[in-house]
């Protein structure tokens, strides 16, 4: 469909509608970066870091650095005894912002 199907040949305006398309695509864009992976409670740390636009790296000294609460982190232990940390995809960048 074109825009002139639309009962205007505005050219103006036209770009105006579509800027502000524009616009709104990249600010869900976003939101859904800062979000995470739809329908995941728990990320692992490469998913949580990835969110947070930081290195695994940082998120392990946050972890040792005690910036978590047990609601926001927990650590899982598989069948074959490797401890896996895993991060609340809502309480822990609630954290981190708050620690700001």
């Amino acid at each position: 469909m074109k825009f002139t199907d639309m009962g205007s040949d505005d050219p103006v305006l036209a770009r105006l509608i579509l800027a502000r398309l524009e616009s709104l695509e990249s600010a869900v864009q976003e939101i859904g970066k800062r979000v995470g992976p739809a329908g995941k409670t728990w990320l692992s740390p490469k998913e949580f870091a990835e969110l947070r636009g930081v290195t695994t790296t940082t998120v392990r000294e946050w972890v040792k650095g005690g910036r978590f609460s047990e609601k926001a982190h927990r650590v899982q232990v598989t069948s074959g005894g490797q401890k896996v940390n895993q991060f609340h995809a809502t309480y822990a960048p609630q954290e981190l912002e708050a620690k700001k």
